[in-house]
């Protein structure tokens, strides 16, 4: 009887808010909404405006403000798309304020140009005093037009903003038009713009001291300038923030152009201290590696400062799986988290490292960068530094890791910075060795659209160049004439090339020598030779090897001398780096008939077995890396080539291919390798999908029992044994506190809101719900799971892996739904909405039925 008279009041309750209500329910919600709006609440005070539109009763003015506020609501709270909607009834169409929120909202979904044109409309028709948001209307189109790229636009646009304005928004707009022909380099014209200093308003102030600084850096008064930037760091005023941390980058600016490169490292590292989450990290580290000597030393105060913004590595010095040959790929791949201060840091104390010479500096600084591209691999200088790293290997002469990282580096790289210095460096290669001019221009070309600033114009500059050379100028060779004898000095010159590790430049050597002696002897193997560095260029200069493979196969004469198996071997390469796979499967096989006991069957092997693989023809593949293993004698290849073989036959979906597969990545175990662990986390889980529970566990206990606490691997394993012996929960009563004990372990290794302690605290939370509550036995430990789900919810930034942050907070909120906690669960369901994963709009959708459904609403 109580609970029918509770949900009586209760709708009676619900019932206030519903159409048809008094005047002065709709003036509360008005009022409450404008309250929300006042402090930044969006969402709460879209709720109060939808909720107050459902009134039947009221007046169109109302129902006009209503909407209006709504949509403004929706758009600040980052849902355009719906303002937009609301922005486009017929009941709003004639407001003053649409045109200004719907131009907000086409910019906020990229619809820049039509944003533009409906702001700059505003422009023409009234005053600021009458129409509202004119000004505003004004600014937001000009930067659009900045965005746009079309700052002529934005000055003629500010302009007309300006008519009408009062005298401290006209400041305002000089302002901005001041640094709009900065960027354009017209100087003069900024300072005959700027007002005198008394004329400034006190609110304009410190923007003005910030505005005639950069005039001053432009025009070369760096002292001046300096000064003033020191003032504005020190104090900002009314500066906004970007505004305020553009003054150190200015300051520091100043200060090396005056050479004073101690005081700007001083000033980069106190910012950096600072402001470890700027957004400008990039640009401060970009200055710090100019401040830092040339050749640093060991006590260098910059090197000491990025070692302590460095976090402790959770990974072995190797990696996970220092896979040298790039053929396995990890099952268990660890992103972790790392903050752009570590990575930053990271990157330029491996450079200063570098430029120590030194070869214990020299093995840190490659190990850092390794680090990096492990540990942050969508960070965008992870595949900068795999430019850096391979040109490290060469450096040192280990060409095969080399070759591996530019792989990769084509494989991978979606930066148009890398892409457009590829583009450079193989027009460069081509230009340099004299031939192909018609293709160095288009590369030329291609990297000036790619590249900016100073890159892009010495493209432009050499694309210019070879087209000058190509009309008859003339341009003086060098020759060395220490060495009299023509023959030795060819063959010098040949070996030479030969023998250059950097394969750009091995290419661009031997090219050279074939245009200078097209008919020498020797000329077939500087042609193969050729071909073979052209392939491991990054990118690969595939259309050279071809054409090279071309010239010794037109005439059987053109390649006596050199072994058929090694030709055979680059046009198979070819084929593959061309994603030709079938073309490849062919020919690979005919390569490894033809050629059975050369060395170059081996690396057809290679690429064979990973083709069949790729394909999904894993029985094939399996046979091809059997048999490879007979053929090799590095203990590295044949524990890849075993792993490969067993990867292979555990994805052939038969109960004794999986068999047979456990017993081959046992053969890649008991190599003493880098892939041993790999080996062997594969084979565990390769049991646990067999269902092979108790020799799993059998089989990984004493291995997790023995890898010390901060050690990777425990990590990985200890997943696969607490998941091993949870799957026995039913069967076993103890299974389960033994899994928990082990999530409880790993979970103190762990650092808090990384992906590692968001999956471990998930697991923890599935084990709590199903062990009994020790205080209540007939209850389950659902508390403590609630503590678990819900701890990944208690950060301020978004978690590096949605999976298991987003699976914990479903969790939770389904526990406070079962303990019928409806507050609490749609307190639950915004935090996980707030974070805007991908099931953001579920977790708000389901807030909202709580809501609806159990009246639960805001005061």
């Amino acid at each position: 009887m109580k609970a029918v008279t509770l949900s009586i009041l209760l709708y009676l309750a619900w019932q206030s808010d519903l159409p048809g209500q008094s005047e002065a329910s709709a003036k509360e919600l008005m009022r409450k909404g404008e309250n929300a709006m006042s402090v930044r609440l969006w969402e709460v005070a879209a709720h109060h405006y939808d909720t107050l539109l459902r009134f039947s009763e009221l007046t169109t003015a109302q129902r006009i403000n209503a909407t209006m506020r709504l949509a403004e609501a929706m758009l600040r709270d980052g849902k355009p798309d719906q303002a937009l909607q609301l922005l486009e009834q017929s009941l709003v169409a004639n407001h003053p304020e649409t045109s200004f929120w719907k131009g907000q909202a086409l910019a906020v979904t990229g619809r820049f140009s039509q944003a533009k044109e409906i702001l700059k409309s505003r422009l023409n028709q009234q005053s600021n005093s009458v129409l509202p948001y004119r000004l505003e209307s004004g600014l937001t189109a000009a930067s659009l037009e900045l965005a746009l790229a079309e700052p002529q636009e934005a000055l003629k646009t500010l302009s007309l903003a300006a008519e009408g304005t009062g005298e401290q928004d006209l400041q305002r707009i000089r302002l901005r038009q001041i640094h709009i022909l900065l960027d354009l380099n017209r100087i003069d014209e900024a300072r005959e713009l700027i007002s005198p200093a008394e004329g400034i308003s006190d609110t304009l102030q410190s923007e003005y001291e910030f505005t005639l600084a950069a005039i001053e850096l432009r025009e070369g008064k760096f002292t001046q300038c300096a000064e003033r930037y020191r003032k504005l760091v020190e104090n900002p005023g009314n500066l906004s923030l970007r505004q305020h941390h553009e003054s150190w980058i200015a300051w520091v600016d100043a200060l090396l152009a005056l050479d004073k490169r101690s005081e700007a490292a001083d000033l980069l590292l106190s910012y950096i201290q600072k402001y470890p989450e700027s957004t400008l990290l990039e640009e401060f580290f970009k200055r710090l590696l100019i401040a830092m000597p040339v050749i640093p030393p060991p006590s260098d105060p910059i090197l000491a400062r990025l070692q302590t913004w460095i976090e402790p590595s959770e990974i072995t010095e190797l990696g996970l799986i220092p896979d040298r040959d790039g053929l396995a790929v990890s099952a268990w791949p660890r992103i972790i988290k790392l903050t752009d201060l570590s990575v930053f840091s990271m990157h330029a104390r491996s450079i200063g490292l570098r430029r120590q010479g030194i070869e214990a500096s020299k093995r840190e600084a490659f190990l850092l960068l390794e680090r990096l591209r492990l540990e942050a691999p969508t960070h965008f200088l992870a595949s900068r530094s795999l430019l850096t790293q391979a040109s490290w290997y060469l450096e040192d002469l280990q060409e095969e890791q080399a070759r591996h990282l530019l792989i990769t580096l084509r494989e991978s790289a979606t930066s148009p910075l890398v892409k457009g210095r590829a583009a450079f460096q193989q027009a460069h290669s081509i230009a340099s060795a004299g031939g192909m001019p018609t293709e160095a221009v288009e590369l030329y070309r291609q990297a000036a659209q790619l590249l900016q600033g100073v890159e892009a114009d010495t493209a432009l500059f050499n694309e210019a160049l070879i087209q000058l050379i190509q009309a008859d100028t003339i341009v003086d060779k060098p020759e060395d004439s220490s060495i009299q004898n023509p023959g030795i000095a060819a063959n010098l010159e040949l070996e030479r090339a030969l023998a250059n590790t950097d394969p750009t430049r091995r290419q661009i050597a031997i090219e050279s020598f074939l245009i200078s002696h097209p008919h020498h002897t020797r000329a077939p193997e500087a042609r193969i030779g050729a071909a073979e560095a052209a392939l491991l260029n990054s990118p690969p200069d595939i259309s050279s090897a071809k054409a090279q493979i071309e010239v010794l196969e037109a005439d059987p004469e053109k390649h006596a001398g050199v072994a058929p198996a090694r030709i055979a071997l680059v046009k198979l390469r070819i084929l593959d780096l061309s994603g030709q796979t079938q073309e490849a499967i062919t020919f690979g096989r005919i390569l490894i008939s033809d050629f059975p006991s050369s060395p170059e069957s081996v690396e057809a092997s290679f690429i064979l077995g990973r083709k069949l693989y790729e394909t999904g023809n894993y029985n094939n593949a399996r046979i091809v890396f059997e048999k490879l293993v007979k053929s090799l004698k590095d203990s590295h290849r044949i524990q890849t080539a075993w792993l490969l073989a067993a990867r292979s036959a555990a994805l052939i979906p038969t109960n004794q291919s999986q068999q047979e597969a456990l017993g081959l990545f046992e053969k890649a175990v008991v190599i003493n390798g880098a892939l041993s662990h790999m080996a062997k986390l594969e084979k565990a889980r390769l049991m646990i999908d067999m269902n092979l529970l108790k020799e799993t566990i059998a089989y990984l206990k004493p291995w997790y029992d023995s890898i010390q606490y901060d050690d990777p691997m425990r990590l990985a394993s200890g997943l696969l044994l607490a998941e091993a012996i949870y799957a026995q929960g039913k069967l076993n009563p103890d299974a389960l506190p033994q899994a928990l004990s082990i999530y409880d372990q790993l979970i103190e290794a762990t650092e808090r809101y990384s992906p590692e302690h968001d999956r471990l605290q998930y697991l923890r939370g599935l084990t709590l719900e199903k062990l009994p509550d020790p205080q209540l036995p007939d209850q389950n430990r659902d508390r403590e799971a609630l503590i678990a789900y819900y701890s990944v919810l208690e950060r301020v930034n978004q978690p590096a892996q949605w999976e298991y942050f987003e699976a914990a907070g479903f969790r939770a909120l389904a526990l406070l739904e079962k303990s019928r906690r409806w507050p609490a669960a749609i307190a639950c369901a915004r935090k996980i909405a707030s974070f805007k994963g991908p099931r953001a709009a579920e977790a708000a959708a389901r807030a909202n039925q709580i809501q609806l459904k159990y009246m639960i609403w805001e005061d």
